[in-house]
């Protein structure tokens, strides 16, 4: 299940998950699309609400431009 998924089944706008976890609405939105990495301690919080292993949960690849 991805995160955008998980996020779906607990009803949640990313605003409101983003609140959750003390980030906001584009922090989610930025995980969700692969723009950054969820740090551990926010995916564990949201797993926890959730009742779900970190293990289920698949993650997007940060993408990093190259220079």
């Amino acid at each position: 299940m991805t995160l955008k998924e998980l996020k779906k089944s607990l009803g949640l706008t990313q605003a409101e998950l983003g609140r959750l976890v003390g980030k906001s609405g584009i922090t989610v939105h930025n995980w969700e699309t692969g723009v950054t990495m969820i740090d551990a301690l926010s995916l564990r919080t949201i797993c926890r609400m959730a009742g779900v292993s970190m293990d289920d949960i698949e993650l997007k690849e940060a993408k990093h431009e190259h220079l």
